[in-house]
């Protein structure tokens, strides 16, 4: 439950206004019941759009996506992705393997959705994360972080 709630970042709101994420003796989102998990997100997108060097300071934070760039957009690549994704998330204890699940399918000739859904253990509901994948310039776009 912790890895999915223990998260603290500096965010800008919709207003525009810079407030820190807060859990326990910290300072608290004042938007937290309306987007829940937003620091949890935000790394697992930073992580997905990442590739290894981007971060000096973090360099197990690296999705790599860049391996599927112009490949072509058939079954088998989609199952690549996903594999790796899965891999990605799970293999620095971001996401237990147990709480993941992703699915990966065409949107275009050169582009695929990536849907990552997360089930906190202990927790009601889920964590649903959308992106789109684009292998002929290696783009990915988050839809839904709030």
């Amino acid at each position: 439950m912790g890895r999915y709630t223990e998260s603290s970042d500096l965010i800008r709101s919709s207003e525009g206004d810079m407030i820190i994420d807060k859990v326990k003796d910290r300072l608290k989102l004042a938007t937290a019941e309306r987007v829940r998990y937003r620091a949890f997100l935000q790394k697992i997108q930073k992580v997905l759009a990442s590739e290894p060097g981007d971060y000096k300071l973090e360099p197990g934070v690296a999705g790599g996506m860049s391996r599927f760039a112009g490949q072509p957009n058939t079954k088998e690549t989609g199952g690549r992705i996903k594999d790796h994704v899965v891999n990605v998330l799970t293999r620095s204890g971001l996401v237990a393997l147990s709480d993941l699940q992703v699915v990966v399918f065409p949107t275009s000739k050169e582009s695929v959705a990536v849907i990552i859904q997360i089930t906190p253990p202990d927790q009601r509901g889920e964590i649903i994360l959308t992106a789109t994948y684009d292998m002929r310039d290696n783009t990915i776009m988050f839809r839904n972080l709030g």
